[in-house]
């Protein structure tokens, strides 16, 4: 499966160019990228991250660890949260689908 949209390594995506893509989820975009700099006070980073199935993202990062990266893709967003071990055990106890409890478990784990 391909994670990004933007899987073009010497293309990085413009803002128009993400709208188009995202179509009607664009309002969410606009919505999550504004709530992640309201309340935690940093910007994303657009960057080409990993194999190209991952391609352009945007990341956001504080001290120097990643708090989420945010994958446009064609009318949806694929976020990628980022949790460590205490809040991963939290997290275990909130009712969210079986990838999510998964992927929670994994990250508690560890």
């Amino acid at each position: 499966m391909t994670m990004g949209y933007f899987t073009d390594h010497n293309h990085q995506p413009m803002p128009e160019e993400v709208q188009l893509a995202l179509a009607s989820r664009y309002p969410l975009w606009e919505r999550l990228t504004r709530f992640i700099a309201t309340n935690y006070q940093i910007e994303g980073k657009c960057s080409f991250w990993g194999p190209a199935k991952s391609g352009w993202i945007l990341w956001y990062r504080r001290k120097g660890k990643t708090l989420v990266a945010l994958y446009p893709q064609e009318e949806r967003i694929i976020a990628r949260v980022v949790l460590g071990r205490a809040l991963a055990e939290r997290a275990l106890d909130l009712k969210v689908g079986s990838r999510s409890q998964d992927a929670a478990r994994v990250a508690a784990a560890t």
